[in-house]
């Protein structure tokens, strides 16, 4: 694909990439494919775990849930705190020389992890750190980073995120935890909701063309049998 818009630009964001100039050069081949690397995960894997993390906590959550459902303009502001409060991202460092944080001697060649879910509960920065409240006002979280370390995808992350929850909560407003199935937390680097079972009456479908034969069938089926679907 590196190949291809070097040939064949067009208004994508990989072309805008691989024709960039920094310091009068563009950007080796090894540095493109680090791009790629840094761009796939960062609107993957922190967009599955901003999704599953803030609707396992609706699921279970109802006032929470009602009063985003009474007041949709909230979400954004919810979205924040989610961040801040299941902050997914860890990001590993390797010291380059030695060096003291907080009384903690580092060595030169030592690796680290910069816990960001513990900043987030600073209780120098946030009140009731503890607590999630929808409506924080000042929330100066460290979520995915700062400065030029941000997540990429950070703004995708929220426009996604919003979008999943405003639409979740229009369609199937009363989903629940399946408690015959366990919910998991997924963890590492990007850590969240892995798995995210639910419950929910199924209601009238809004179309269906372009829905599948395989669809039709299901949705009958759950018709025919009133059965709640997971």
């Amino acid at each position: 694909m590196i190949e291809e818009r070097r040939h064949n630009p067009g208004q994508d964001l990989l072309s805008r990439v691989v024709h960039s100039e920094i310091d009068g050069g563009q950007l080796r081949h090894d540095e493109l494919l680090g791009f790629c690397t840094v761009l796939l995960p960062g609107g993957i894997d922190n967009s599955t775990k901003l999704n599953a993390t803030p609707l396992w906590r609706l699921a279970w959550d109802f006032p929470l849930r009602y009063r985003l459902m009474r007041d949709r303009k909230m979400i954004p502001t919810t979205i924040d705190e989610f961040m801040r409060y299941y902050a997914p991202s860890a990001i590993g460092r390797l010291i380059k020389v030695e060096v003291s944080v907080g009384g903690v001697p580092m060595k030169a060649r030592q690796q680290v992890l910069l816990m960001l879910p513990v900043a987030n509960r600073d209780p120098r920065t946030f009140p009731y750190p503890d607590t999630l409240i929808a409506d924080r006002s000042t929330n100066k979280h460290l979520g995915f980073g700062t400065g030029v370390h941000r997540c990429l995808g950070a703004h995708i992350l929220r426009v996604e995120a919003q979008i999943v929850i405003e639409e979740f909560l229009a369609r199937i407003p009363g989903f629940e935890l399946d408690r015959s199935r366990k919910a998991t937390w997924a963890l590492g680097q990007v850590a969240g909701m892995g798995s995210v079972p639910i419950v929910f009456e199924p209601g009238e479908p809004l179309h269906y063309e372009p829905i599948n034969s395989g669809v039709h069938a299901w949705l009958e089926h759950a018709k025919a049998n009133g059965s709640r679907l997971s």
